[in-house]
């Protein structure tokens, strides 16, 4: 059963869960039609969702992590990428010393690049953890080749609000797709140098239900893949000796 931070310490003792669930987000721009804490929504409905299908304690989305990309935008807030890090190893260290061994840490900003190094080093901290990275794929978001559709406050990211939070879409919705250009420039010239409305991709093409089914599906890979993936590393450590 799933335990939230809502319930009592005796609430969580006697549930014992054996897995925490962590998300991070960001607190951003999204365009004239969406709210800056877009990313928190969908982390904090994503979080859950897996939560629930692991049974597992969740923490609540931490909102303010990297979104350096988009500081040409009014309200856009950002932590260094060393205070990230250190954010990440006190609350998994405090985990740790609750007795978790099993954490599942999610992320649905990509700029929060540093999210997944942070996972390989807390795993060699904590010998005795296994902490699962269940964030997009980074690396695809930092490569060098052209995006040629969704990224940024498109159909996707609207559509998952529409389904969250509809009261908080505003009907400004604007699509704009850069042409020919690597999405790697957001680390360079910001956001507002690629595309000054702050959008890219097609909100107009958004929908509450597709927005909610993609949630689901989300929650579902990234649940059995830390299922898997913990069986899979708890055999492999047993097999080698280690804790």
């Amino acid at each position: 059963m799933m335990v939230d931070w809502t319930a009592s310490s005796r609430g969580i003792h006697d549930a014992a869960p054996d897995v925490a669930v962590l998300a991070t987000s960001s607190i951003e721009q999204h365009g004239a039609h969406l709210p800056l804490c877009t990313d928190h929504l969908i982390a904090t409905a994503l979080s859950r969702l897996v939560a629930e299908r692991l049974g597992a304690y969740l923490l609540p989305a931490l909102p303010v992590v990297s979104a350096w990309e988009h500081s040409d935008f009014k309200g856009t807030a950002s932590l260094a990428g060393p205070t990230v890090l250190r954010v990440l190893h006190d609350v998994v260290r405090s985990l740790h010393e609750d007795g978790f061994r099993k954490v599942v840490l999610l992320n649905t900003h990509g700029g929060n690049w540093m999210v997944r190094p942070a996972a390989a080093e807390l795993n060699r901290r904590f010998p005795d953890l296994l902490l699962v990275y269940g964030g997009g794929d980074v690396l695809a978001y930092r490569g060098q080749r052209a995006v040629t559709g969704e990224l940024h406050a498109g159909d996707g990211e609207t559509s998952a609000v529409l389904a969250c939070a509809p009261e908080l879409v505003k009907p400004h919705a604007v699509d704009a797709v850069p042409e020919d250009t690597p999405a790697s420039y957001l680390d360079y010239v910001g956001t507002a140098g690629v595309t000054p409305t702050g959008v890219w991709g097609r909100p107009t093409l958004a929908d509450a239900g597709e927005g909610k089914r993609a949630l689901e599906e989300r929650a579902d890979r990234i649940a059995a893949y830390a299922t898997e993936t913990f069986a899979a590393l708890e055999s492999i450590r047993a097999s080698a000796g280690l804790p």
